[in-house]
């Protein structure tokens, strides 16, 4: 059995029969979750290239296993050069790739292998068949020496498909080394293909450079699998062929070729070989085979008097056809095959019966054909004929377009840290990517105890062995487990018994700055946001203006309560009007009863050194924080005191940990841990702030991380800044459905799925829009009880 190849050229191939064939390389979609006139689009698309196209071709949907070793790991990551930082770093590295070897970590790849127009008559010489020979003896390999006629010609030909192809789905060309892992993949399909030189653009490919691509494998043929040896090891593979396939595919769920994706935890390949026929050709083949079935008909009915039924539906469905290709639709044959393989012909079996069971009931007559499992093998190869041996099943070009294998579950950055899983896809996060192409904002939802907080705090911790700096605001007291990792960490206690003070006046080192903090921290506590508050909003605006213009040392609540009162007190002077010297004697008043309190006495100190960030990790603790209960924080007028305090608390606090992540050096990463923002979100100026800090994360480098219960609190315009989204177990369905319509999803069973979510799974939205359903993994595994809350032995007895 011949090598189909005979040289490449960039994304062309030659073949040893004289045909020139292009490959490309489709690019992923995230289909799962697309509208479904979205998806009917994108079948629609790969339908539309079978038309006006009369040739061959295949569809190659493989498995790419992912190297794993620790060096390969830690490539794209700029981890920390901190001793006790790279200690911990190499810790997660060990449990991670230890994760993706254990796990059989893939990725998808899918191309598809087209014939060109073109006929490479003459393209191998006398000299070319010399240096085969030389090739064979010597073991040197030559550039392909294709003649410049037939290599214009090609590539002439292969401008106007790749043209054609292009306007109709998401694909680019694909280059030598795509063909070599192609190769590569059809004899070692068990385990992960080791990271080889590049073979450069041309490639002639005789025995020996055959024998180089796939090192060596020999190939021992069984009755019903091959046996692939290669130096010490072995391996074995079985090859499963369609015989026949159901009567139509109407719904939309019925993807054959990406199911294999959403329903098998092993690695599987497959291959689709099609022809197809213009319609002036298939009426002429449809008109023999219905002849001859007009023919098996009379003899049934002339002997029996009735036909079997299935002779009968094949009569009824050929008129259909030829109905349709009398509207110009194509004619297509075509064939697949599925291929498994394992370390031993057991594990081999076992996966071959899996797979044979999920297709059964979907109407699908999968079997392993006996004694062609080498030919099944060798069509992998690009450019492999349509063998004989393969049923070929005559159909409508949507039967391919159906299987959809541009369809992909892979989510996340591609490369980085390991931050969770897509079933068998690894979910990479690289800390500082999103930055580089849009927004870094991460917006995490769901109710308690689903696992939104152990996700922020694994991010930050990952962007923590990058060296980040990372303020994070605590209101629950949850995130003092960093002291128990090698992160230089600060706490600041700002709770109502603690003793720590802050200077609203003070945040910033730019006066104009920390004047404007104080303004919107002041219409917060005061209410001044509301409409029929103006005067309020004048008389706090002029108050601001004249502590900013004291001396540095002034600058305080203190210095406020004093100029409130001067301009409470000017009555008869023509200063103010009766309405803004009633604001201020209410200003005054509302200011000193904070005064008495516990948690106002917090926003009465003199000095600002404890929201500076300087710490690699600053916490804020706002434990027992008095924020506002679910039901009224929408009616501020029916707010306490203390709970008016606390979200004017938890602002100034966002506000410090924005100033002081501006202060830090720009080209340095940051984080800005935000739990319980949507208290934040439901005031003008904690919108601004949120806002301001999602729009320009990708100009300062920060990674702002919002954490809520209610998705229906974020703002279209907050979660279009949003890099990340994931949503989390859902109590409420109306809740449910917001984080759908946040995320993208418009499939109407996720609302109810997403109520359901076991703990540390996930709807994730990725920078691309991609969106999966994952299970967040922290690396090691000590960080599921380091950051777990929950009382004592929670995690083991909720497992």
């Amino acid at each position: 059995m011949q090598f189909p190849a005979k040289a490449i050229y960039e994304n062309l191939i030659f073949t040893t029969t004289g045909e020139v064939f292009a490959l490309y390389r489709f690019f992923g979609v995230s289909y799962d979750f697309l509208p479904e006139q979205d998806k009917k689009s994108l079948i629609y698309g790969l339908n539309s290239i079978f038309y006006g196209y009369e040739g061959r071709g295949q569809i190659l949907f493989l498995t790419e296993e992912l190297w794993c070793d620790a060096l390969t790991y830690c490539r794209d990551l700029p981890l920390s050069r901190e001793p006790r930082l790279r200690e911990e770093a190499r810790r997660h590295v060990d449990t991670a790739v230890g994760s993706l070897v254990a796990n059989r970590a893939q990725a998808r790849r899918s191309y598809l292998c087209i014939r060109l127009p073109v006929v490479a008559e003459g393209l191998f010489s006398i000299r070319e068949f010399r240096d085969s020979v030389l090739e064979a003896w010597a073991a040197l390999r030559k550039p392909a020496q294709i003649p410049k006629r037939v290599l214009e010609d090609a590539m002439r030909a292969e401008g106007e498909m790749y043209n054609h192809l292009s306007q109709l789905v998401s694909l680019g060309r694909a280059d030598a080394e795509d063909f070599v892992f192609i190769v590569r993949r059809a004899v070692q399909r068990y385990g992960i293909l080791p990271e080889r030189p590049a073979w450069g653009e041309r490639i002639a490919l005789s025995e020996g450079t055959v024998t180089a691509i796939t090192e060596g494998a020999v190939l021992d043929p069984h009755l019903r699998y091959v046996t692939v040896r290669m130096d010490d090891q072995e391996l074995h593979e079985v090859f499963i062929t369609l015989a026949d396939v159901p009567r139509s595919i109407t719904h939309l769920d019925k993807e054959w070729l990406a199911l294999l994706d959403r329903r098998l935890d092993f690695p599987v390949d497959a291959v689709v070989h099609f022809r197809t026929y213009l319609p002036e050709k298939a009426k002429k083949k449809l008109a023999a085979r219905r002849g001859m079935l007009a023919e098996q008909l009379e003899e049934h009915y002339s002997a029996a008097g009735e036909a079997p039924r299935k002779q009968e539906w094949a009569a009824q469905i050929a008129g259909d056809l030829e109905a349709r290709l009398e509207d110009g639709m194509p004619l297509l044959e075509f064939a697949a095959v599925f291929a498994v393989a394992g370390r031993t012909v057991q594990e081999m079996r076992s996966y071959a019966k899996v797979l044979l069971q999920m297709y059964t009931p979907a109407g699908f007559k999968a079997c392993i054909p006996p004694g062609d499992q080498l030919k099944c093998l060798y069509g992998f190869f690009p450019g492999a004929p349509f063998g004989r041996h393969l049923p070929a099943i005559v159909a409508d070009p949507g039967y391919i377009a159906s299987s959809v294998p541009m369809a992909r579950q892979e989510v996340g950055d591609g490369r980085g840290f390991v931050l969770g899983w897509n079933g068998k896809f690894p979910v990479f996060f690289l800390p500082g990517l999103a930055m580089q192409s849009g927004s870094g904002g991460i917006g995490i939802v769901g109710t308690q105890g689903g696992g939104k907080s152990m996700a922020g705090k694994t991010i930050t911790y990952l962007c923590g062995l990058c060296d980040a700096r990372a303020f994070v605001i605590d209101p629950k007291d949850e995130c003092q487990q960093f002291f128990k990792l090698p992160f230089t960490a600060w706490k600041i206690d700002l709770s109502a018994g603690g003793r720590a003070r802050v200077n609203p006046f003070a945040l910033s080192p730019d006066p104009r700055r920390a004047a404007s903090i104080a303004k919107d921290f002041l219409d917060v506590l005061l209410e001044a946001h509301k409409d029929r508050h103006a005067a309020r909003r004048l008389l706090i605006n002029q108050a601001v203006q004249k502590v900013a213009s004291e001396p540095p040392e002034r600058r305080n609540m203190y210095t406020l309560l004093e100029v409130l009162d001067d301009l409470a007190g000017a009555v008869r002077g023509g200063v103010l009007e009766a309405d803004e010297i009633q604001e201020a004697r209410f200003c005054a008043r509302i200011l000193r009863i904070a005064q008495q309190n516990a948690l106002g006495q917090i926003i009465f100190g003199n000095e600002d050194v404890l929201l500076s960030g300087r710490e690699q990790i600053t916490i804020v603790n706002l434990k027992e924080l008095p924020l506002p209960r679910p039901g009224v924080q929408d009616a501020y007028s029916q707010l306490t005191e203390s709970e008016k305090i606390a979200v004017a608390l938890l602002f100034l606090v966002a506000s410090a940990a924005r100033e002081a992540m501006f202060r830090v050096e720009k080209e340095r990463l940051k984080v800005i841990f935000l739990d319980e923002s949507s208290h934040l979100l439901r005031v003008p100026a904690g919108f601004r702030l949120i806002d301001d800090l999602t729009s320009i994360s990708r100009s300062f480098n920060i990674h702002p991380i919002l954490l809520l219960q209610n998705p229906s609190d974020l703002d279209e315009r907050i979660i279009n800044n949003l890099g990340y989204l994931f949503a989390f177990r859902m109590k409420s369905l109306a809740e449910a459905q917001a984080a759908c319509r946040a995320l993208g999803i418009e499939d109407e069973e996720v609302p109810e799925e997403m109520g359901r979510l076991p703990d540390g799974f996930a709807y994730m939205r990725d920078t691309v829009g991609r969106i999966a359903r994952v299970q967040i993994a922290p690396y090691p595994e000590y960080l599921l009880d380091v950051f777990d809350t929950r009382p004592a032995g929670g995690r083991k007895e909720a497992s």
